[in-house]
């Protein structure tokens, strides 16, 4: 019963976690949207849909482990629920890029697409994140794909690393 409740326990409270950051994160976006019109980019939105399907098999290794008598199984099939959904309400808000005609919102923040010095490879691995550079000094991680799509709009890729 041990494992069970930690488990339980465990996940319940990294949700609720998860959960404080994304309402504030949401109002940090909210408030740096309010001035303006945005159109939405929405990328890797696969990946969220696999964090929700993952709860199911989840929660049948914790139903499995509850009928089998297996605690640690059913402790952690129930916290990995909790994980996966947790990740997949935040994935929402992560894979979205605030856009409109003369810049985006990269870190809650309003960028200018000509304040945008360059865009680079952090690491030279496939699915490293990128860095952003303005010209006002500042450097921003990025997803590969924001990178992409600011390259479109006419940020130049520098090739040369950290």
């Amino acid at each position: 019963m041990f494992n069970i409740g930690t488990g339980v326990v465990v996940g319940i409270g990294v949700f609720a976690l998860r959960m404080y950051d994304i309402f504030r994160n949401r109002k940090k976006m909210k408030e740096a949207t309010e001035n303006r019109e945005f159109e939405i980019y929405r990328f890797n939105s696969i990946l969220v849909i696999l964090m929700f399907v993952l709860t199911l098999p989840s929660a049948w290794i914790g139903y499995q482990g509850v009928v089998t008598g297996n605690e640690l199984h059913a402790g952690l099939g129930f916290l990995l629920v909790f994980l996966f959904l947790a990740e997949g309400i935040n994935g929402i808000d992560v894979t979205k890029l605030y856009y409109n005609e003369i810049g985006c919102i990269i870190n809650y923040k309003f960028i200018r697409y000509k304040g945008m010095k360059s865009v680079r490879r952090k690491y030279a691995l496939p699915f490293s994140k990128h860095v952003l550079a303005t010209f006002k000094s500042e450097k921003f991680a990025i997803n590969e794909p924001v990178s992409k799509f600011l390259q479109d709009k006419g940020v130049p890729l520098v090739h040369k690393q950290d």
